[in-house]
């Protein structure tokens, strides 16, 4: 066995889809063990159990067979770079790595965090021993310390107004939703970020998002008689009827729905002249705009200016400062949730996932749980001295939170000459920004390794596909490597993904892979499951033996497809591969909760009529009315013997086919996993149904129909591609709140953005929009590829036909403009 004077140095890899990341990740370590290292002080961390498994079952798998044949161990030896190895080195580091298995550190990035709080748990302040909640637990825990966060503040005159303001702030314009119903949105959405910009002065804050001063103060002067002053200069404006006579009127609408507007409201309205006035406001107020009105340019005077601009500013000034209040407010309210909570939910040991890198790394080392918090560097010192190399697996998706935690350890380890560091992902599948993945993370770490941090740090691209045939590839190659297409999108977006884009080839063994590529346009989207119908009837991938996956962009819509496949291609074996609610999505689920909820109310005729209409009547005599006797009946059961053996017997009439068959299975196991918390509570086990998902699981022999990020990882011999219709690739995803951060991915402020149409008046907001954009942009770009590079033989690419006028921007532009005319199919290859 070798000695460790040769050391791998650190390394990063950018390795596009099917190039062998995996491959890669398998053949580090192994090398490691080969040159000595002691296996429990390499660390390998991925995102999931599932690639854990594959990951470590990979270095036995390539061992063994090293070991047991000389082929396998002279092209092993050659990957690894260590050609002298003997099949009793392989033995001996196999029977090592075996016999450590207890002590090895290979799993996921959240199991590691959670092994380390576990070690420090006292000096994190927690109490000793934690648990990780399921989302119904952290839902109910959500809600114990709304409880006490009311009940405090009804104790105190003082907490109870400041509560009420707090409330009125983040709710401004939604005093018609139920308290409950914003706070628990706004928890969900904005908690996390709560702890990622603690700091009050990052949250509404006018000297924070504007350092070089607030160009929009609250302004002085009263509406109505701005509005008057313009419009008296729209009255003086003789030059409008010159150009074209319907000017007039429609700026008069504009001041009519201005007179009306508070804040709050709809500032533009449909007056379109309006936005064209807030995009070029700052000439507006210069003197020198222009505006176009049925093609036509009109020129309007100073005097029409001035007065339209002073307007503007107001309203925008007014709408602004109520979302930087409300900004404020919403911060208030999670300020006072989030001490609640933490003394409530977290000291007791009941954490979410979310909650390990926060407590771990806290945002500018402020500890979460109060108090002084840990010595970090005396904790980082004792887990710096536990591993010697770190291998990290789809780094794409490494959030800056999770990379704090780890940051400084790997610091230390890339500049000893001993020690090393490897990282693995692909920029070009980052589609998990939505759950907090930074992909520019690649990116600073690149940077600032390369330049002077550290010993030497090598980066390595790999776009030889060994996953899929040339057909398929050239199909991707099509779509993704035209600069000037993709600039039609958004230039910036553009721009990242041609730094990170090479044109992919096949590996020399597959030249010759059979397969087979087509691009398929109906007129309609409806359309689309006929031919993805007619498709797999053609192909009849399972009666060949083939992995076949139906990828589709949410789970919404990976039902509607199982249904529609289900219904019309009945010999075809069909599974959904994303998560399912078999409590609501259903009407044996809706039928069940419809019972349950009649026994806990027996006052509830709503319920008791649903369970009339299905066939768990036949459990009754008589009209519902007349149900009371039976209904205690049930009570009774389900107190002495549980949800499961209630769920079990009650549904037995349901059960009238395959498909709800299924369904009676899977609500049985919902039951089976509520009995297991020990309550009786039947309004409690409703909400835990209601909100539980499950998956149907990887079924062999299956088309299996699956969300786009389901996907992920995963190959298949052929792949169709359904649900590429929607919205511009560039569309703000919905956020309750704007976190605008820095080059480094650390929030400098949060605000409540108004929409894009206003933000394109003020220089700092508007950019902030365009940063959006191009980030779902580019999510949206890798969405695509992650698609288009599932297939081993053959893809297959369903969409509508462009619209002739104005096309969007969105998927079906970009394929139809890539591959060629929509009226002439895109093929490519042979037969599969």
């Amino acid at each position: 066995m070798s000695d460790s004077g040769s050391i791998l140095g650190s390394e990063m890899i950018r390795a596009s889809a099917g190039s062998g990341k995996t491959y890669r990740l398998v053949n580090r370590y192994i090398r490691l063990l080969l040159m000595g290292q002691a296996p429990e002080r390499i660390i390998a961390l991925t995102f999931t159990r599932k690639a854990a498994g594959e990951f470590f079952e990979g270095i036995l798998k390539r061992l063994a067979e090293a070991v047991a044949n000389e082929a396998q161990r002279e092209k092993l030896s050659k990957d690894i770079g260590l050609y002298e190895l003997t099949a009793a080195d392989y033995r001996r580091a196999l029977r090592e790595l075996l016999e450590r298995m207890p002590q090895l550190a290979l799993g996921t990035i959240d199991g590691f965090f959670h092994r380390v709080l576990g070690m420090f748990s006292l000096e994190y302040g927690l109490s000793g021993e934690f648990e990780i909640m399921d989302e119904f637990t952290a839902q109910r825990a959500r809600l114990r310390a709304l409880d006490l966060l009311f009940a405090t503040a009804e104790a105190s005159e003082a907490d109870r107004q400041a509560l009420l303001k707090s409330f009125e702030l983040m709710s401004a314009g939604q005093q018609d939703r139920r308290i409950y119903d914003v706070l628990e949105q706004y928890l969900r959405d904005c908690h996390a970020m709560y702890h990622s910009a603690s700091g009050e002065n990052c949250w509404g804050q006018p000297e924070t998002i504007w350092p070089q001063g607030n160009p929009w103060p609250v302004q002085p002067g009263n509406p109505a008689a701005l509005v008057q002053a313009f419009r008296d200069a729209l009255e003086a404006e003789t030059g409008f009827d010159d150009v074209d006579a319907r000017a007039r009127p429609a700026w008069q609408k504009s001041a009519d729905h201005l007179q009306q507007w508070e804040p709050g409201k709809d500032l533009l309205g449909s007056a379109t002249l309006l936005k064209k006035a807030f995009s070029g406001l700052s000439r507006l107020e210069s003197g020198d705009w222009t505006f176009q009105f049925y093609r036509k340019d009109f020129q309007p005077s100073p005097v029409f200016q001035q007065s339209l601009g002073a307007l503007l500013r107001h309203c925008l000034a007014a709408e602004f400062n109520r979302l930087l209040e409300r900004t404020r407010g919403v911060f208030a309210m999670l300020r006072e949730y989030d001490g609640r909570y933490d003394g409530l939910i977290r000291r007791q040991g009941l954490l979410t996932f979310a909650d390990l890198p926060v407590l771990l790394a806290p945002e500018e080392g402020r500890p979460v749980l109060g108090g002084a918090g840990p010595d970090r560097l005396s904790l980082e010192y004792r887990l710096d001295g536990a591993f010697d190399h770190w291998l990290l697996d789809e780094f794409q998706d490494t959030s800056a939170a999770q990379w704090r935690v780890v940051e400084n350890l790997v610091d230390e380890a890339v500049q000893d000459p001993d020690r090393s560091f490897f990282c693995v992902g692909d920029v070009k599948q980052s589609i998990y920004g939505w759950r907090g993945g930074d992909p520019r993370l690649f990116g600073r770490v690149e940077e600032h390794y390369r330049h002077g941090a550290g010993r030497e740090f090598t980066v390595q691209s790999m776009d030889v596909s060994w996953r899929s045939a040339p057909a398929v590839l050239e199909l991707v190659n099509a779509v993704f490597k035209q600069p000037d297409l993709l600039r039609e999108f958004d230039p910036v977006a553009a721009e990242r993904w041609a730094d990170v884009w090479n044109e992919h080839q096949a590996a020399e063994s597959h030249a010759d892979l059979a397969g087979h590529t087509m691009h398929l346009t109906v007129d309609h989207a409806d359309d689309r499951y006929a031919v993805l119908a007619g498709l797999l009837r053609e192909l009849q991938p399972t009666q060949r033996g083939m992995r076949c996956a139906v990828l589709v962009q949410t789970n919404k819509e990976a039902g509607r497809v199982v249904e529609y496949l289900r219904e019309h291609v009945a010999d075809l074996p069909v599974a959904g591969e994303s998560a399912t609610r078999p409590a609501t999505d259903n009407a044996l689920g809706a039928a069940m909760i419809s019972l349950f909820r009649a026994v806990a109310h027996p006052g509830d005729r709503y319920a008791r009529e649903h369970v009339a209409m299905t066939p768990l009547r036949e459990q009754f005599e008589g009209e519902p009315p007349q149900w009371d006797l039976a209904m205690r009946r049930l009570q009774e059961q389900l107190y002495h013997e549980g949800f499961e053996a209630a769920a079990r017997e009650w549904s037995r009439s349901l059960a009238i086919d395959d498909f709800s068959s299924h369904r009676r299975r899977q609500f049985i196991e919902l039951a089976r996993q509520y009995d297991e918390s020990g309550l009786r509570d039947v309004d409690e086990f409703i909400g835990f149904a209601e909100s539980r998902d499950l998956n149907e699981g990887g079924a062999s022999g299956v088309v299996q129909v699956m969300t786009v990020h389901k996907a992920k990882g995963l190959t298949f011999d052929v792949t169709l591609v359904s649900d590429l219709e929607g919205s511009r690739l560039d569309a703000r995803r919905t956020e309750a709140l704007h976190a605008q951060a820095d080059d480094h991915g650390e929030v400098e402020w949060v605000m409540d953005l108004p929409r894009q149409d206003l933000c394109a008046a003020d220089e700092v907001l508007g950019s902030a929009v365009a940063a959006g954009r191009s980030k779902e942009c580019f999510e949206n770009l890798c969405r695509l590829y992650v698609a288009l590079t599932r297939a081993r033989h053959g893809l297959y690419v369903i969409s509508t036909r462009p619209k002739e006028k104005s096309p969007s921007p969105n998927f079906v532009h970009l394929l139809n403009e890539s591959l060629g005319n929509a009226d002439e199919e895109w093929t490519g290859g042979g037969a599969t």
